[in-house]
């Protein structure tokens, strides 16, 4: 009687025991998923102060914020994962604390709009020359950014009137010059062309010989003709 009074208590006491053993597994479980609860619970927010703010700008190409920062106010608080985009820097939330990316964007130049034309170089008696200029500051090129492609500076021709009769004349003596060792030059050929053209104007020259065993100096002019615009043409 003994025996089988043990045998039961032997058997109640196992089964005693796998039920506990059980119900500290599952315990251990939930403090487990209780435990990871907590600490997502406790995650500390990341709160957004003025210096945040002043950090995008400082780096961004415009003071302008975009739409995603004018949304975002001083006191603001973001979750943990959450992250702030301006331009080409980020700011994400980690465990409480900023997490920044702060850099410059590539900012390519642009050119401003062109100046007025300098007056012309001459004020009579030919096409004389006058020019404009402009500057790749529109915006200025920065942050690696490209520079402005084109020319700065921009040329064009402009007919002048007649000068007086009482003026001297520009034109070179026909005769030679003390110890050039030239000829007299020749008489002023044709102009090229009959009318004037501003952007390719006709046209003359005189040649001179060399006389002498040395000569210095040019044995070719060329001049350019001051003659009426031609038809259809833009006078510059």
């Amino acid at each position: 009687r003994w025996v089988v009074l043990l045998g039961v208590s032997i058997e109640s006491v196992v089964s005693v025991m796998a039920v506990r053993s059980a119900v500290l597994r599952s315990a251990v479980v939930k403090a487990a998923f209780m435990t990871n609860v907590m600490k997502d619970a406790i995650e500390c927010p990341c709160l957004v102060d003025s210096e945040l703010l002043r950090s995008f700008q400082r780096v961004s190409a415009s003071p302008e914020l975009t739409p995603d920062l004018q949304n975002i106010t001083v006191g603001s608080e973001l979750k943990p994962g959450d992250e702030i985009l301006h331009d080409c820097s980020s700011c994400s939330c980690e465990h409480g604390h900023w997490n920044c990316s702060l850099a410059p964007c590539p900012r390519d130049g642009g050119f401003s709009l062109w100046g007025p034309w300098s007056p012309c170089s001459l004020s009579c008696g030919g096409l004389g020359q006058k020019i404009r200029t402009r500057s790749c500051d529109q915006p200025r090129p920065a942050h690696g950014g490209r520079a402005c492609v084109g020319p700065l500076m921009d040329s064009a021709y402009c007919q002048t009137p007649d000068c007086p009769r009482e003026t001297i004349p520009t034109e070179e003596p026909s005769a030679p010059d003390e110890d050039d060792g030239f000829s007299q030059w020749s008489a002023w050929s044709s102009c090229s062309r009959s009318c004037s053209d501003s952007a390719s104007p006709p046209v003359k020259f005189r040649t001179r010989v060399c006389v002498h065993k040395r000569c210095s100096g040019d044995a070719h002019q060329e001049r350019i003709c001051n003659l009426p615009q031609c038809p259809g043409k833009v006078q510059c």
